[in-house]
């Protein structure tokens, strides 16, 4: 799988904070966010819905890249008082600003959640082995420098039995071959670091995980020829 320089990555955290700062101004793109994580939700609790099953003691949840707005996956669990929830990013916290009382009102119980955010890149995220339940990984490895080290992490931080749910955007290997070649006129500076589908499975199965769950988007090849990505849902689980 591609890895990218410190500099390049460097590089498209500063584009990623220029849209992070633009979207928290605009309500529009922040329901957008909100819905995306509630459409992956939904979609745990309808195919899976072990992941979410409530802890019988205190259940711990991480989500990589939650975003410096704290708009994750992991923010929706209930009971709320049943999950300790951490949240990591490479990007500094961001205040909101002035926003519709709709939205003041859904950050505000957002923000009561039991959660924990730590600025760190993931690849250098250091926490003890075995430490919890659940990891979400959302739209965030093509935002990496090193998404081998990071897949191999999680493996470390969940509990035997514990659940990784990965959303990622992969390429075909001719959509690979098409960024390769046209990089240096038309380069994606907030995704640096780019896979196959199947890259992403040899990384997985590596770890030993047990895959229980995978879903393709549609993928014509005129989006191949085009180099669209496609989405992909992945459940594991660690033996």
């Amino acid at each position: 799988m591609k890895t990218v320089s410190i500099n390049e990555w460097h590089m498209a955290q500063e584009s990623e904070l220029l849209f992070w700062d633009k979207k928290r101004y605009e309500p529009a793109r922040l329901i957008e966010a909100i819905r995306d994580k509630y459409v992956l939700f939904t979609e745990i609790k309808k195919i899976y819905p072990q992941i979410l099953t409530e802890p019988p003691d205190i259940g711990r949840a991480l989500e990589i890249g939650i975003g410096p707005l704290c708009l994750g996956v992991v923010s929706l669990l209930e009971p709320a008082e049943k999950w300790e929830i951490t949240g990591i990013d490479p990007l500094p916290r961001m205040a909101l600003p002035k926003l519709p009382g709709y939205l003041e009102a859904f950050f505000s119980e957002l923000y009561k959640k039991n959660m924990t955010y730590i600025q760190t890149p993931a690849e250098e995220f250091d926490n003890p082995v075995n430490a919890f339940n659940l990891v979400i990984c959302d739209n965030v490895l093509e935002h990496t420098y090193n998404p081998q080290k990071i897949i191999n992490n999680i493996y470390n931080l969940l509990l035997p039995g514990g659940f990784l749910v990965l959303r990622e955007n992969t390429l075909s290997h001719l959509s690979k071959w098409r960024k390769k070649i046209f990089s240096n006129k038309y380069h994606d500076k907030a995704h640096p670091t780019f896979f196959t589908f199947q890259e992403l499975i040899n990384i997985i199965k590596d770890n030993q995980y047990d895959i229980k769950y995978q879903q393709k988007d549609k993928y014509e090849t005129i989006k191949r020829l085009c180099g669209k990505s496609r989405r992909i849902i992945i459940f594991c689980r660690k033996q």
